[in-house]
């Protein structure tokens, strides 16, 4: 089975801010930093925290349905029965670590990527072409520290034949719309300044993050939650070239 891309973007990775900080001599300087970091953040949020995330694309919005949990997807054989199928559903539903789960048919699936990537047509075109492509699937919700368990169960059931998460294209989407919104927010230079300032003092983001307090933070909304997480492991600041 060809893979098809569930997202087409490419990933933003993270500003690299050295070593992890340790002791009172990586603890100076991250809490030196943590008032402007604070501050950086709290108006990110504020001006970015409550947008729309349909309004990065119609990718986000998808994001933002899925998020916190990650989709773990097992693609089904033809030979399973319906009765098989109904068994498998209600089977993987009282798994624990499995929030929801949902059967999607060949042609739901190819409806939803039509809806996915409507402004892509030659790609529509070429998957309704070979339609194959896109199998009937059980989609699971699971909060990411149930994945690797729940992925390996699904492999392991009667008539799977292929299991994936979307965990990394979420994340990778995740980091996007933040880069979006701190390029939006005009607050850019002033993140790359702490970026500079965190990596030359040797103050890694997550220390960082907990000098400033992140968690009391009020996000006011999903792509607050998004900057929030990525607040931890680094703000996105710089694209990837293909």
């Amino acid at each position: 089975m060809r893979r098809i891309p569930l997202f087409g973007l490419a990933p933003i990775v993270a500003a690299l801010v050295g070593t992890a900080c340790g002791g009172s001599s990586a603890e100076e300087p991250c809490a030196r930093l943590a008032p402007a970091y604070t501050d950086l953040i709290t108006q990110l949020v504020d001006r970015e925290g409550s947008r729309d995330p349909a309004g990065f694309g119609p990718e986000f919005a998808e994001l933002a349905r899925w998020w916190p949990n990650v989709r773990v997807i097992a693609w089904l054989s033809d030979a399973l029965t319906t009765a098989e199928i109904d068994s498998l559903v209600v089977e993987v539903g009282l798994w624990e670590g499995v929030t929801d789960v949902a059967y999607f048919t060949e042609a739901a699936a190819l409806q939803e990527f039509r809806e996915l990537f409507a402004e892509q047509p030659e790609l529509i075109a070429a998957v309704e072409a070979d339609p194959s492509v896109l199998p009937a699937s059980l989609r699971a919700t699971v909060p990411a520290a149930d994945v690797e368990a729940v992925t390996q169960r699904l492999a392991a059931s009667l008539g799977v034949m292929k299991v994936s998460s979307a965990s990394d294209e979420l994340r990778d989407l995740r980091r996007q719309a933040v880069a979006a919104a701190i390029r939006s927010s005009g607050l850019a230079e002033q993140a790359t300044e702490i970026a500079g300032e965190a990596s030359e003092s040797g103050c890694a983001w997550g220390e960082l993050a907990r000098a400033a307090g992140l968690d009391g933070l009020d996000p006011g909304g999903v792509v607050g939650e998004w900057i929030i997480a990525e607040a931890w492991e680094g703000l996105p600041l710089e694209p990837v070239a293909p």
